[in-house]
């Protein structure tokens, strides 16, 4: 598919929805933090010329140096999972659910021999296009719009090579069972071929305490689906292997940036509880 850019446009892009897809908002804007800042860690300037289009006042989200390190570190680990399942296929499918404004098609070295499809829904999509450009160079990327709960339009995405699968903040604003029907509906469509899902979820205490989040009342969202056992996507599709449990407190390898610091009592404190380790974990199957 050709490469395409943003519409050409003064005017700045209104954020039509409110509830779990307006959180796209957060991560982009914690990503935009972070590659400002003086030692960045995953470093996307891609955000920043993004974000100055958006009509949008960032400031009422609320973020905080925990917040952006929450995103910033799992968009950096999936990165380099991502990556990992790249350099040992030659010939891939990167399918990227519930992609938002996402730039990881930009920031990733990727190239022949590999599909990249970003999906989201219609109205997500319709405002990706007027921000996000598509990788250039003649690569082979698609942005579809799509719901990917809908069993009928996952059967529609192409299962013929070796497929990382990537769910970034996706599986915990989904009903329970919606969450597991997918899985199962996406693993079996992809398993011929086999491949690898990664995601990050919620446990039961981070669900708990969600009043207190300032994002979820700005944004209008609901977190739902806690997962605090890995066989609980394994017995929905039988086929998946763990392959790595990282919870966020073990995170570590941050060095001097600053917004890893100002969560340091938090990574200390969380690894000696069950309920805080698995606060927030992240997820690489295979299938």
């Amino acid at each position: 598919m050709a490469s395409s850019s943003p519409d050409s446009t003064t005017a700045k892009v209104k954020i039509p929805f409110t509830g779990a897809p307006s959180t796209l908002l957060i991560t982009l804007y914690s990503r935009c933090l972070d590659a400002l800042a003086p030692i960045p860690h995953l470093n996307d300037q891609h955000v920043t010329n993004i974000v100055p289009n958006v009509d949008y006042d960032f400031s009422q989200l609320g973020i905080t140096a925990g917040t952006v390190a929450t995103v910033v570190l799992r968009s950096k680990l999936l990165d380099d999972w991502i990556t990992d399942f790249l350099s040992k296929h030659s010939s891939a499918t990167v399918l990227h659910l519930a992609c938002g404004l996402d730039t990881r098609a930009l920031r990733l070295k990727w190239g022949e021999g590999v599909r990249w499809i970003d999906i989201d829904l219609p109205e997500v999509v319709e405002v990706r296009r007027k921000l996000v450009p598509e990788p250039e160079g003649g690569r082979d990327y698609t942005l579809l719009a799509g719901s990917v709960t809908d069993p009928e339009f996952v059967m529609t995405l192409p299962n013929d090579r070796p497929t990382v699968v990537v769910m970034e903040g996706l599986t915990m604003y989904l009903e329970p069972e919606d969450g597991k029907k997918m899985i199962s509906v996406v693993c079996g469509h992809l398993e011929k071929e086999g491949g690898e899902l990664v995601l990050d979820c919620l446990g039961w205490l981070a669900l708990s305490i969600q009043g207190f989040y300032h994002f979820t009342k700005q944004t209008s969202s609901t977190l739902r689906w806690a997962i605090d056992d890995t066989k609980v996507l394994q017995e929905e599709h039988k086929g998946l292997e763990v392959l790595d449990v990282v919870p966020l407190c073990s995170l570590n390898e941050a060095g001097r940036w600053p917004f890893f610091h100002a969560g340091k009592p938090f990574m200390w404190i969380g690894r000696y509880f069950a309920a805080t380790r698995g606060f927030i974990r992240y997820l690489r199957y295979r299938f």
